[in-house]
């Protein structure tokens, strides 16, 4: 039939869309097709190569290759467009090879490339001075922002647009001397919620249609009175060149809907949660506002509820993985601290002071839509067991059970403040993390990693910033510990076999999947504690303890940054998954099932899980693991 493909045509299309010959000429092209033999395979029918295996490069085509290297007892699957290396060099160990045992799982076509001739033709191509140079953190830039404006949908703009260009209007101010008559007049006139506030032309105070009614009408203050009386004072701002997100979690944290915004010190305009109505990633604003109104742990569930809403909402309207992490913990934040202030309406003002401190990924700020709760509480020194014990065992109960039906389920390894042994004065505390550095046992370096990620919630800050200067003090002078937690910090693999291969779970309800919290994101984050613990302590989130450390001279930059790029690709695929999964009326979980993936995708984390391995490796060095 005229017009029908080739074997030919059809090995050359595969070539013309796989990444390691896309960038081929069309000739050359042509020219490789040509040369492809097919080889076709049966399921569990044991793969030979062809004689001199070096000769010989097997891509393929179709199906699904396990692959097994020396004596691993790993098995690799490999599906289309993947490599089967049939002889690879060990690593770090020049010279050296093992050979590979692969066996076909289910009927697949292999495409055997004549490897001189390839050579040959990519020789050319990069004496032409095309050859990539870019870093991996470059190409999974690259390949995130591709894939978020592919996934991203209008609503999400705001989050990435600068903050001049969501500005509706010119500012409308009035000086603080003048009357709350006059104000209240000024804003009916100009359609407008709030009022800028001025003192010799810079913004001293603003005043909302809120304040009017609770401050004014409320409590009966004379509207001939000076607006001073009733404004708020030194209002948070955003500078114009701000973006969208950091208006948003300004709002979102402080549970405001009006932001003055500057421009040079002086006023520019007003963000309101009005210019945000229509986007999907407002909500965070409006559910952290809403659970301040809640008066039952029901109301709270209901506002838990939401969240894989609105992470699903974030991730479709691209935003990263910092602000939606960012955005997701702040609504918990929020139940947590209105429980909280339940607790503390129920059973009376604490009799000392008390800081709440949470950990895990709501201490970073890098929560998903499933997450469970690790908390803990830190009491004033004048806490005394017999007088007090009573009351905060009490408020702890209270909040965790609470944070529980609202769906953060218990730790389960315990840590929370309802156990005993995690809620103690800042002294013991102090003792706690003396014992944990100068005497890091397995226990310990585990306690340790989980409460070096803590993080001030409600209370006395008083407490938190203590315990942190102590904890800084100890980090600098103990190397000791440092190594070790290095040491901790290398349990945890990326999921590659001996060839660089995905290596996925084998059996059970998560067959062929891999793990991307366990076997992606922890290993970033054990490295960056590392990183940060010595100059850096009070940085608590993955990302920013990486941008630290790009800054120290501990580590290099370049590839400190690379891993940086890394995290942000995997997590990303991370929520990309888990959004899919919420989109079809499913939980969502942290197996992502590799069939799921493109050749692009399955490339570009391949690259993020290879730089987490690299980066172990020179921890290993670093510290002579």
């Amino acid at each position: 039939m005229s017009g029908a493909k080739t074997e030919t045509d059809e090995a050359r299309d595969f070539l013309q869309a796989h990444p390691l010959f896309s960038k081929l000429p069309t000739e050359a092209l042509a020219s490789l097709a040509d040369q492809v033999v097919r080889i076709h395979l049966t399921p569990n029918q044991l793969f030979t190569p062809a004689q001199g295996p070096k000769e010989w490069l097997y891509l393929i085509y179709h199906g699904t290759m396990g692959i097994q290297g020396g004596n691993s007892p790993s098995i690799s699957q490999l599906g289309a467009g993947e490599l089967l290396e049939m002889e690879r060099s060990l690593s770090g160990h020049e010279g050296e090879s093992v050979p590979v045992t692969a066996k076909c799982l289910d009927a697949a076509l292999i495409f055997q490339i004549p490897a001189k001739e390839l050579s040959a033709l990519v020789a050319k191509q990069l004496s032409g001075d095309e050859q990539d140079e870019r870093s991996t953190g470059d190409r999974l830039r690259e390949a995130m922002e591709s894939e978020q404006q592919e996934y991203a949908t209008p609503a999400g703009n705001f989050l990435t647009l600068p903050i001049r260009d969501l500005i509706q209007r010119k500012p409308i101010s009035m000086s603080l001397d003048d009357s709350i008559r006059d104000v209240a007049k000024s804003m009916k006139k100009n359609r407008v919620s709030c009022m800028l506030l001025l003192k010799n032309g810079k913004l001293a105070g603003i005043v909302t249609d809120r304040d009017l009614r609770c401050r004014v009408l409320a409590d009966g203050v004379s509207r001939k009175q000076p607006v001073s009386k009733v404004m708020t004072a030194s209002p948070l701002t955003v500078d114009i060149d701000a973006y969208g997100f950091e208006a948003l979690m300004l709002m979102s944290h402080n549970n405001i809907h009006h932001v003055p915004v500057l421009m040079k010190g002086k006023p520019a305009g007003v963000i309101t949660t009005t210019n945000m109505q229509q986007c999907q990633t407002t909500s965070s604003v409006f559910l952290v506002g809403d659970a301040y109104k809640r008066n039952s742990i029901s109301g709270l569930r209901m506002i838990a509820k939401r969240i894989p809403e609105l992470m699903s909402g974030l991730v479709q309207g691209g935003a990263s993985p910092h602000a939606t992490g960012q955005m997701v913990t702040t609504v918990t934040d929020a139940i947590n601290i209105r429980l909280l202030q339940m607790a503390e309406k129920k059973l009376g003002p604490p009799p000392v002071p008390y800081a709440w401190m949470v950990a895990g990924s709501q201490g970073r700020q890098e929560q998903t839509a499933q997450s469970d709760q690790d908390n803990c509480l830190v009491l004033d020194n004048d806490y005394d067991a017999e007088k007090h014990g009573d009351y905060f065992k009490a408020l702890s109960e209270f909040v965790c059970s609470g944070m529980n039906e609202a769906g953060f389920v218990l730790c389960p390894g315990g840590i929370m403040a309802q156990n005993s042994d995690w809620r103690q004065p800042l002294k013991q505390w102090k003792k706690y993390f003396n014992k944990w550095v100068t005497e890091p046992d397995p226990e310990a370096l585990m306690h340790s990693c989980m409460f070096f990620d803590l993080r001030f919630v409600h209370g006395e800050p008083g407490l938190a910033k203590s315990l942190k200067k102590h904890v800084k003090k100890l980090c600098s002078q103990n190397r000791l510990f440092l190594s070790m937690l290095a040491r901790n910090s290398i349990l945890f693999q990326p999921p590659l076999g001996l060839f660089k291969n995905l290596v996925l779970i084998k059996g059970g309800e998560n067959n062929k999947t891999i793990n991307l919290k366990v076997n992606g994101i922890i290993p970033v984050v054990e490295l960056a504690r590392v990183y940060a613990l010595p100059d850096t302590p009070d940085s608590v989130n993955t990302r920013d303890r990486l941008t630290a450390a790009a800054e120290g001279k501990e580590v290099s930059r370049c590839d400190v940054l690379d891993l940086k790029d890394a995290f942000e690709y995997i997590a990303h695929t991370r929520l990309r998954h888990q959004a899919r999964q919420i989109e079809a009326g499913k939980a969502p979980t942290n197996f992502l099932p590799v069939s799921e993936l493109s050749l692009f995708e399955r490339n570009h984390l391949k690259d993020a899980f290879t730089q987490i391995q690299d980066m172990q490796s020179a921890l290993q060095r670093r510290y002579n693991i």
